[in-house]
């Protein structure tokens, strides 16, 4: 009998144990269920999926209220508890919009409201309409507002380092933001410190050879006349530089066409070489090209083209998160989220908007901006508004992170990130 007991026991071990590793392995998965409000049904389907290379694990919601519904995705470092996230769905209706806002476990609030126009049906977080339907203002100011004021953009000030005006209150998705300077670079901990690194001894105001790549700052020496044979790396974590010096020289008359993986690719247009630098190596290569050709990138893959395509005019590589571009609209994937964002021109703006899926179904609009270049995040997006650097979230909302008045008269000045 005592031998039966200890082998039930280690049965239920056993199972329990297999329960376990089946559970951390599991692969993409599907709940549904319902939720009762006020004698309404809500259906909710969750689909889960589950962490690869590219992107961390994530969950897609599609909520159904009568007739109406919406989708949104939240990751999983953001959610407690393994299913059933959903507790309730609060909807309000006006004549403009339909609003949905979607309460979690314990009665948390992790994402906006999201209010979709009942004329486009685009979706807006409420942060970005709030003030154009006092109908909409009167009911979230009675119930919603101490919720929802933690996403709207004001903030509590900013103040003024190395030319810099700061927020007082930056958002802690990534720990910090690099800015290049006329005589090196800035860098701002999200914790509100700034570090100001001098690489030069003197302004340079056009500095088209220099890039942020996964985490670090490569720049050339602008200090050298007409050619250079030094450059600059810069580890953004640490601030530490590391000065490498060449065994060729190369013109200042050359630019970067893109950057694939750890490699820079720069054209030399003077002496008519196209090199990489290797930034995991901190070497300079030049690229092996047959006579008369040089290496271009598509998007999707290398191939050869002729040099004087890179000699009589600017010749850059091809995003590989661009799925399509017209005189109106481009349209970018970002791997990392596997979000779709929808660039759509106005005039010399851009409006942009984002996707679960490529048929742009349901778009959500995120951000006006005077400048194609951002930074995609897996939950978030920072990007360049004028003179400001912002970041925007579904958890976070719209926050202005820093602004720049040299941002509004040199367009060569950029900036990365440390996640």
């Amino acid at each position: 009998m005592k031998k039966l007991f200890f082998s039930m026991i280690a049965l239920f071990v056993v199972y329990f144990l297999l329960k376990g590793v089946l559970f951390l392995f599991r692969g993409n998965t599907v709940y549904r269920y319902e939720i009762m409000n006020n004698g309404n049904v809500i259906t909710v389907e969750e689909k889960r999926y589950a962490k690869t290379k590219q992107t961390s694990e994530y969950y897609d919601f599609h909520v159904q209220i009568d007739e109406s519904s919406y989708q949104f995705r939240l990751w999983k470092k953001d959610l407690q508890g393994h299913q059933h996230f959903i507790q309730d769905v609060e909807q309000i209706s006006t004549e403009k919009y339909t609003c949905y806002l979607p309460i979690f476990q314990d009665e948390k609030i992790l994402t906006d409201m999201v209010c979709e126009d009942t004329s486009t049906k685009i979706l807006y977080p409420y942060h970005d309409i709030r003030l154009q339907d006092t109908k909409l203002d009167a009911i979230v100011d009675e119930s919603y507002l101490d919720q929802l004021q933690k996403f709207m953009p004001q903030t509590d000030g900013s103040k003024t380092q190395s030319s810099l005006d700061v927020s007082n209150t930056l958002p802690q998705a990534f720990s910090k933001i690099g800015m290049s300077t006329y005589r090196g670079l800035t860098i701002v901990d999200m914790d509100g410190s700034v570090n100001v690194i001098t690489l030069f001894a003197s302004d340079h105001y056009d500095q088209p050879l220099h890039a942020f790549t996964q985490g670090y700052y490569f720049v050339a020496n602008y200090d050298e006349s007409y050619d250079f044979q030094t450059l600059y790396f810069v580890n953004l974590s640490t601030a530490k530089v590391d000065t490498i010096t060449m065994p060729v020289k190369i013109s200042f008359d050359s630019y970067i066409q893109g950057i694939v993986g750890n490699r820079i690719y720069i054209m030399d247009r003077s002496n008519r070489v196209q090199y990489y630098f290797d930034t995991e190596k901190q070497l300079m290569y030049k690229c092996d090209n047959e006579e008369g050709m040089i290496q271009y990138y598509n998007g999707e893959e290398f191939e050869n083209r002729n040099i004087y395509d890179a000699l009589n005019e600017d010749l850059y590589f091809i995003s590989s998160s661009l799925e399509r571009e017209s005189e109106e609209e481009i349209l970018d994937w970002d791997e990392t989220s596997n979000y779709y964002y929808l660039w759509k021109k106005d005039g010399d703006h851009y409006q942009v908007y984002r996707s679960l899926d490529d048929s742009l179904e349901q778009m959500t609009y995120l951000f006006d901006t005077t400048t194609r270049f951002a930074i995609y995040q897996e939950d978030g997006v920072i990007y360049q508004n004028g003179n400001e650097i912002w970041y925007v979230s579904d958890t976070v909302g719209t926050k202005k992170i820093l602004e720049n008045k040299e941002l509004e008269f040199n367009d060569t000045i950029t900036y990365g990130i440390v996640k």
